[in-house]
């Protein structure tokens, strides 16, 4: 077997299991349920990954730590913490759609699939809402965001409006405001900002 070959049917493997992740969730999906999405035989998934919980743990080793970079990006090119929440949300709206599996996978399975995650991954995830917490924090300390409410809690409130903007759009069952295609980030850092601006 050739090596542009071997490494298309990985991709086509990790293809295959992220969408069976996102459709099935993880603990209930089967290396046959991956092999059977990827068109292959079952024991063929076991030539390229040990199991289920490395087939995961590559898809996040190599899809996820791309949006932890992008958002690191948003945080060191915005001018202000507005700016800089404006380019987050940007960085996962984006990334949703480009990859809308990776980020309903974090964002529907987060909770039940940590189990199966290397600390490594975790750590990946947490650099993630770290860019967002030092954000809200120097907004704080440079007095454009009110003092008095931990910027943890409002990391979560703020992650949390994205992740049911997303998930809205992922199922359609909210039909997202006219123009939220071109100035999505706009609209929503508008709202949040509005709720936690110095007076």
């Amino acid at each position: 077997m050739d090596r542009p070959e071997r490494v298309d049917r990985r991709v086509q493997i990790l293809d295959a299991a992220l969408a069976v992740f996102t459709r099935k969730g993880v603990f209930a999906t089967r290396i046959a349920d991956i092999a059977s999405e990827a068109g292959i035989a079952y024991g063929l998934v076991y030539h390229y990954f040990r199991n289920k919980e490395e087939i995961l743990n590559t898809i996040f080793e190599e899809r996820w730590a791309r949006v932890t970079e992008l958002l690191e990006r948003a945080e060191a090119g915005g001018e202000t913490p507005r700016d800089q929440l404006r380019r987050a949300v940007e960085v996962f709206i984006s990334s949703y759609r480009d990859r809308p599996q990776v980020v309903e996978l974090l964002l529907l399975e987060f909770s039940r699939m940590s189990k199966f995650l290397e600390p490594v991954h975790l750590e990946q995830i947490g650099r993630a809402f770290a860019v967002v917490t030092r954000i809200l924090e120097n907004g704080q300390k440079s007095g454009d965001i009110r003092a008095g409410i931990p910027a943890s809690l409002l990391m979560l409130v703020f992650l949390g409006g994205i992740q049911l903007i997303l998930q809205s759009e992922a199922f359609g069952n909210v039909r997202l405001p006219e123009g939220f295609a071109e100035s999505g980030a706009e609209m929503v850092v508008d709202v949040f900002w509005e709720g936690v601006k110095s007076r």
